[in-house]
C-alpha cells in the first residue's frame, strides 16, 4: 500500500486548524479574560479592549489561510 501523503497532509491540516481555531475561542481568550479580570491594574482591562478583537481575528485569519 502506497500512503498518499497529499492526502494525509490535507486531513492533518484540515484537523489542526480545527483544533487551533477552537483552542483560541474555547481556551486562550477566555483564559486571558479571567487574567485580566483577577488583575488588580486597571491597565490591563484597557489593554485587553484594545487588542483582543483585533488580536483574536489576526489569529482566526492566519489560520483560515492555512485551509485555503
Amino acid at each position: 500500500m502506497i500512503l498518499d501523503v497529499e492526502k494525509l497532509k490535507d486531513i492533518a491540516i484540515k484537523h489542526g486548524v480545527g483544533l487551533a481555531e477552537e483552542l483560541v475561542v474555547e481556551l486562550a481568550f477566555p483564559a486571558l479574560e479571567q487574567v485580566v479580570k483577577e488583575s488588580s491594574s486597571p491597565i490591563d482591562d484597557v489593554v485587553l479592549a484594545a487588542l483582543e478583537a483585533p488580536l483574536k481575528k489576526a489569529l482566526l485569519d492566519a489560520l483560515a489561510k492555512l485551509k485555503a
